[in-house]
């Protein structure tokens, strides 16, 4: 284990974007990816919807996450007296971490990804420690700057060094933003605030359980009811809510495909060709409201970049082929969600169906309407 993100990644192939990572190493400061690498059983890990936690072999400390819709709470704890640190990677394309001592505090933008994004595509992302550190630093690969609070470089990160007992904790809240680093601190105090790790923990277990709870399966054996929540579970860790809610708790997002802020609902993070046959058509039985939803960002996409999504992370993708996004429309619409643009969405639809996909990007439009 290198270290834990605030992110998921849609598929192994697709990979990730505007993620960094936690690490809290112990005895001496471990930083690369490499160095600050841990140990690990499975015999002292603990993996739940809404709880993850491992014992770190390498660094005698356990590290503890829990979710909310854009944020985490982190916990570390560490298991022996000495020099315990927090270590944050923000990875690579030039990034910025800042940290302000006063209000233990990290700030950065992360600007990594692998492709679907317009220039001006960054994540902003706010760190808050529920205690004071005695010693900071940044660094970028091999370089250590000592007591440096600042830095944009082509690979960047920050540590953090804490006074922890042995048996104590440190925790953090962290939260992510497409728009803003006020925005970012905005969902941090919207959804966590003042609470700590285990109220989030407690909220974030609540929330798994209400989505559970839509379905309720009589008979079978306890170990066959695992498996179908397990399932149940993969089934709906996405597509991913890419909207925010603003000052005025309305709707709004940064649109990954013409890098303007816009108003309303945008999902991603999906392959239209894997999710069309079974888990859409489930969301219109199970969350009619938030396949509502999917369907408007889906009518959005096209106004805003020209062609329907169908493979998004968190913009177009050069990955599949076909016109999936057809049948989404469908069957929301003979299952009564009709709370979108239907005369939009047969404009994209016509559109798609007979216009060339580009050349850098066979997943949207009609691969071989031209021949």
């Amino acid at each position: 284990i290198r270290g834990i993100r605030q992110t998921h990644q849609p598929s192994p192939w697709i990979a990730d974007y505007a993620n960094f990572s936690l690490m809290p190493v112990s005895g001496k400061l471990a930083l690369n990816e490499d160095d600050r690498a841990s140990t690990f059983s499975h015999d002292n890990e603990s993996a739940h919807p809404g709880h993850y936690k491992v014992r770190l072999d390498t660094w005698d400390a356990i590290a503890e996450v829990t979710p909310t819709e854009r944020g985490a709470s982190f916990r570390f704890t560490y298991e022996k007296d000495g020099d315990n640190y927090v270590v944050l990677d923000a990875f690579t394309n030039n990034p910025t971490v800042k940290i302000i001592p006063g209000e233990n505090k990290i700030v950065g933008i992360c600007r990594n990804h692998n492709g679907g994004v317009p220039e001006n595509f960054a994540n902003y992302f706010v760190i808050v420690f529920d205690k004071p550190f005695t010693a900071h630093g940044t660094w970028s690969g091999d370089t250590v700057n000592e007591g440096q609070a600042e830095l944009t470089a082509p690979q960047a990160g920050a540590y953090l060094k804490f006074d922890v007992k042995a048996g104590g904790s440190v925790s953090c809240k962290v939260a992510s933003s497409y728009i803003s680093p006020e925005q970012a601190q905005r969902t941090l105090d919207r959804e966590i605030g003042s609470a700590d790790f285990d109220t989030v923990r407690q909220r974030a277990e609540k929330t798994w359980n209400d989505i559970f709870s839509r379905i309720k399966i009589e008979g079978g054996s306890q170990e066959q009811h695992r498996t179908f929540y397990s399932a149940f579970y993969r089934s709906v860790i996405f597509p991913h809510r890419f909207f925010e809610f603003d000052e005025n708790n309305k709707p709004v997002y940064f649109s990954p495909y013409d890098g303007k802020l816009k108003e309303g609902y945008l999902y991603t993070d999906t392959g239209l060709w894997d999710t069309f046959r079974a888990s859409h058509p489930l969301y219109n039985l199970l969350f009619p409201e938030i396949s509502a939803q999917i369907m408007q960002g889906m009518v959005a996409g096209y106004e805003q970049s020209g062609f329907l999504p169908s493979w998004t992370s968190p913009g177009h993708r050069d990955c599949m082929i076909g016109n999936h996004a057809f049948s989404l429309f469908a069957d929301a619409w003979v299952k009564g969600i009709r709370d979108f643009d239907a005369n939009k969405a047969l404009d994209a639809m016509i559109h798609d169906a007979n216009t060339q996909a580009p050349a850098n990007c066979k997943s949207i439009g009609r691969d071989g309407a031209e021949f």
